[in-house]
């Protein structure tokens, strides 16, 4: 870590955080970011109890007992509070485009007593990974950021390089099968309704329908867009194998949480989501999601039949794990 912390002596900083890109804020309010969530009440206990999922997941995979670990896109530092405290990370790298993210990471972990010596936090762009050096992290911990990277395989492939022999990618990030079954039923939800909605009720549909279309389609510039890519395993494979990673992908899976806990979730997975997506993701009001969703639940009970434990279907978040040979 000798030649990273050379790096970031290079660069400037400002209030204990490195500026290694410019500047790039979030399309929406980081300072809302973790109500919309439901981010907002987290304490040290879960903290504690998602790194240490997080840190077992990855030892399946043959993560080395101490690590060197770089987090892209910490957001409000919900993951990054939580590992910055495991005793196995031994130096740790935390990075967001947006200042304004950068300072809620700060204080998050300063609220957590987990700032030390062995913290840096950093305001830096993905496509700037290529600035750090090689073979410096053991761990590269990406929850649903890659999906906002454009040229992803790019990325991937710097993030191959800055990884040292036997290193882990693990990212936490939307699949396109079930983001696009969740278009294709919304557009059922006014017949399952006996088309009792009113005007702006049929506005959240059609908005809903299209943003699916929008995130599946391959063929339009998305370079300004937020959200850029649904992921198919077989896309994340290609890349790995161009750039020497082994890859394992498992579906509506969290890495926060227990192996216990996401096989009993995985039944009715889609079910729970299709919800969830609707009043969280697209801010529907709660009454009108309840409505919507008990009234597609007779045809969503087609995946429930067909859910068992350990293969839940369809994948909609997902986890990705590249390892450095």
């Amino acid at each position: 870590m000798n030649s990273l912390a050379s790096f970031l002596s290079s660069c400037p900083a400002q209030e204990g955080i490195y500026r290694i890109s410019a500047p790039r804020p979030f399309q929406h309010d980081e300072f809302d970011y973790d109500r919309q969530y439901k981010h907002h009440d987290v304490t040290n206990e879960m903290l504690d109890r998602e790194a240490g999922n997080l840190i077992g997941f990855c030892t399946e995979y043959g993560l080395p007992a101490a690590v060197d670990a770089l987090e892209i896109g910490c957001g409000t530092g919900r993951v990054a509070a939580g590992l910055a405290r495991h005793p196995a990370v031994r130096s740790f790298l935390v990075t967001d485009p947006s200042p304004a993210f950068c300072l809620l990471t700060q204080r998050r972990m300063e609220a957590a007593g987990a700032l030390s010596g062995k913290i840096s936090i950093a305001q830096m762009t993905a496509e700037d990974i290529a600035r750090l050096p090689a073979e410096s992290f053991h761990l590269i911990v990406i929850k649903s950021v890659l999906h906002h990277i454009l040229d992803y395989p790019a990325f991937l492939g710097q993030a191959a390089r800055t990884l040292a022999p036997g290193g882990i990618v693990a990212c936490e990030e939307p699949f396109s099968e079930g983001y696009m079954i969740l278009g294709f039923a919304a557009q059922f939800i006014p017949m399952a309704l006996n088309g009792e909605l009113t005007e702006a009720e049929r506005g959240h549909v059609q908005l809903l329908v299209d943003t699916m279309r929008f995130y599946c389609r391959r063929d339009l510039d998305k370079s300004t867009a937020e959200d850029k890519h649904l992921f198919h395993p077989a896309d994340l494979l290609r890349v790995a194998n161009a750039n020497g990673l082994e890859f394992d992908y498992v579906p509506n899976w969290s890495y926060l949480r227990t192996r216990a806990q996401n096989l009993e979730s995985g039944t009715g997975y889609f079910r729970w989501f299709f919800r969830m997506y609707l009043e969280v993701c697209m801010s529907w009001p709660a009454e009108f999601a309840d409505r919507a969703a008990a009234a597609l639940n007779p045809y969503l009970d087609f995946f429930s039949s067909i859910d068992s434990h350990g293969h839940s279907v369809p994948g909609c978040m997902g986890v990705a794990v590249f390892r450095k040979r």
